[in-house]
């Protein structure tokens, strides 16, 4: 991939982007011009935060914050090796490795919706867990 293939790749894809699947959900590029995807779940939402929660996305979950409403953000960046990173590529004057793969938007909108699959079936893991509980309590 060349730099102006990239470039308006970029340009069609846009910074930003949200919508909802169950949870909100958002992609952002950073400031390498790399995209990164991340979902909130609210502090209502029932599940045991207290237990720790394994997400399967790109590159691992590198960002989990409370925002204002302290509500649980949490998301991954495509900035790792083998990812191709719109800023870098510019700073080596579009020199890239061949290996290198871009993470396009459609990419990383799949990656946050398979996160919202993963986190509903914790809640129902969870809600499992505390049935059973009950049920052999009696």
């Amino acid at each position: 991939m060349t730099k102006s293939e990239l470039d308006e790749i970029i340009k069609s894809e846009g910074d930003y982007f949200e919508w909802t699947n169950s949870l909100k959900c958002f992609i952002q590029r950073n400031p390498l011009g790399a995209w990164c995807g991340y979902t909130t779940i609210p502090k209502s939402f029932p599940i045991d935060f207290n237990q720790e929660i394994h997400l399967n996305c790109h590159g691992g979950v590198t960002y989990q914050s409370q925002d204002q409403n302290g509500d649980l953000v949490v998301g991954f960046d495509c900035a790792h090796s083998g990812d191709l990173v719109p800023k870098i590529m510019e700073f080596n004057s579009g020199y890239m490795f061949q290996r290198d793969t871009y993470r396009d938007k459609q990419y990383v909108i799949n990656e946050v919706n398979s996160m919202v699959e993963q986190i509903l079936q914790i809640v129902e893991f969870q809600r499992n867990q505390k049935i059973s509980k009950i049920l052999d309590s009696k």
